[in-house]
This record gives C-alpha cells, structure tokens and sequence, in this order.
C-alpha cells in the first residue's frame, strides 16, 4: 500500500506481483508495463491517472480528481467510479467493465469486454465506438450519447437524455425511459422492445 503521497507523482513500469496493490490519496499516478493477475490493483483517490500496456485481475479507479485513460491494457474486471475528470478507454480486453457516477466526459473505443459494459450515472457526454461488447448498459446519462460501430450482443439504454445509435449490429436493443433517441431501423437485430418510436438521426 502507498498512501499519503499527497501531490506527489507515483510511477510504476516493468512491475510483476502476486499480491494486491493499493495507491490511496495520490497525485498522479502512470502505470505500464505491469502484472497483476492475482491479487486486486487499486488507486483510491488521485489527481489524474494513465495505465497502459499492461495486465490485471481486477483494477478499480475510485475518486480520482482529474483525467483517467486506460489502454491497451488486459484486466478481467475495471471499474472506475467517481472521476472528477474525462475517462478515455482504449484498445482494453477483458470480461467486465463498469463507469459509475463520473462527472466528466467519457470516451471507449475499441475495447473488446465478453460479459458485459455498464455506463451508469454519467453527468457528462458518453461517445461508445468500434467496441466489441456482451451485454451493453447505458444507464442515466445527463449528456448526449453516441454509439457507432459496435458489435454487441444486447444493448440496454435506459433514463438517458439524448441518445444517437450509428452504423452498430446487435442481437437486442432494449430503451426504457430515454427523453430522446434516434438511429436506423436497418441496425437492429431480431429482437427489438420499446424502441418502437425510433426515428433516423439528423446531424
């Protein structure tokens, strides 16, 4: 555990453990090149935050004050929960992913997640693109989102403000509850429930 490194930058590269990491009330933290696939790898509290190119078990990011991006990285299950900042997620694989309660922008493309992706209480814009997902969640979001070019097994879209479906293949869509939403008939899948007033998207 390294706590208390209060605006201080914390570096990690070419790391390997077995055991669980904890980085709690940091400033900015850059993590790449590490392994972590036993125990859980967790920053609680930072200023901003970069991993790349690396392999985790589980990885949370949690009350983070800045921007958060992670890439090219492999992790069975990410959540990052209460980011101040924007959230970049890019070229990720793994099993589950979870955003909750961001205040910033938030930006995924290209990520591959089997199981599922959740986008719940996000105050910011949400721009999902070229991911290839399970079970697709875009849950509460207070800004305008945009979903191009996905390939999911189901998609729920549920009290969002604004939501634009663009050029995705899916096996079922599911809207509940959304102020406004528009896409393309010739996306959806067999399976289709109350997204029955769907109308095309004008730029």
């Amino acid at each position: 555990t390294i706590s208390g490194v209060e605006g201080g930058n914390v570096s990690i590269a070419g790391f390997e453990t077995s055991f669980e990491v904890k980085l709690e009330g940091v400033g900015s933290v850059a993590v790449q090149e590490v392994e972590a696939t036993l125990g859980k790898f967790e920053i609680l509290g930072c200023a901003f935050a970069g991993i790349s190119s690396s392999k985790f078990s589980s990885l949370s990011l949690r009350e983070c004050s800045g921007n958060v991006a992670v890439s090219n990285t492999d992790v069975r299950s990410l959540v990052l929960r209460r980011i101040s900042g924007g959230t970049a997620l890019e070229a990720n694989v793994g099993e589950e992913l979870v955003v909750s309660q961001n205040g910033g922008p938030v930006l995924v493309t290209n990520n591959s997640f089997d199981t599922f992706l959740r986008l719940r209480k996000i105050r910011a814009a949400v721009d999902a693109r070229d991911n290839t997902l399970g079970e697709f969640q875009v849950i509460n979001v207070r800004g305008n989102v945009t979903i191009t070019n996905n390939t999911l097994t189901s998609l729920l879209v549920e009290k969002n403000r604004r939501v634009s479906l663009l050029d995705n293949s899916w096996l079922v869509l599911i809207c509940t509850a959304n102020n406004y939403i528009c896409g393309s008939t010739a996306e959806f899948g067999e399976m289709v429930s109350q997204c029955s007033s769907l109308e095309p998207c004008v730029a």
